[in-house]
């Protein structure tokens, strides 16, 4: 039987896998920079999600 936080854990890390799938199959068809940045800051979020992220972050093209 597992616990409340390992089951969070474990959801957490499918969600970490299924968004660097995802990164890896669209990233290459992406031509927003933009785009691209979105997919990095979903998985940011879930693998540090205590830390501030996006606020400053900027694309140059």
């Amino acid at each position: 039987m597992t616990t409340e936080q390992e089951d969070v854990g474990a959801l957490a890390d499918q969600a970490r896998a299924a968004l660097l799938k995802q990164i890896a199959v669209l990233a290459p068809k992406m031509n927003s920079g933009h785009s691209i940045a979105q997919l990095a800051e979903a998985y940011a979020w879930c693998k540090y999600p205590n830390q501030p992220h996006g606020g400053g972050a900027a694309v140059s093209k």
